[in-house]
């Protein structure tokens, strides 16, 4: 397998951002998640960590778990969104200000649509800093994670 060490943010605190954590983690990259609200995962953020059992069956660590766009901004240059498609145009608002020319932005979901909701903020905010939009349908971009995973504090 390879090992990628650059660090990696996921936006997202439910089942498939949990999952998207777990397999970068398993990549060797370090993971920042960056939640809306840190009660529904405060114990993945106290142990900063996943237990995931299923076929992913193990212990996946977390460099940080936060509520802070400007830390994983700072952190990662890649950022995942895994959020439903409606939360695109709050994220990006919250992201906005800290993404910069070297940041990767991936809208993990298939739904088109929303890929295109995701990309008023940017424009609003500050119209030709964001070339760098990215859409994965996920028949193609998420094979892995379609099997039964459920993850645990």
């Amino acid at each position: 397998m390879t090992r990628y060490f650059e660090p990696i943010a996921i936006v997202g605190g439910g089942n498939c951002a949990r999952a998207l954590a777990c397999h970068f983690s398993s990549t060797g990259r370090p993971v920042y998640m960056l939640v809306r609200s840190l009660g529904p995962v405060r114990a993945i953020a106290a142990a900063r960590g996943i237990r995931a059992v299923g076929r992913m069956d193990g212990e996946y660590p977390l460099e940080e778990v936060t509520d802070d766009p400007r830390r994983v901004c700072g952190a990662a240059r890649d950022i995942v969104v895994a959020t439903l498609a409606t939360a695109y145009p709050e994220v990006m608002q919250a992201l906005a200000p800290w993404l910069g020319p070297r940041h990767r932005v991936v809208l993990f979901s298939g739904k088109f649509g929303g890929s295109l909701i995701a990309t008023g903020p940017c424009e609003i905010v500050a119209p030709a800093r964001y070339p760098f939009w990215r859409r994965t349908p996920s028949s193609r971009a998420a094979p892995r994670m379609t099997a039964p995973c459920r993850c645990a504090a």
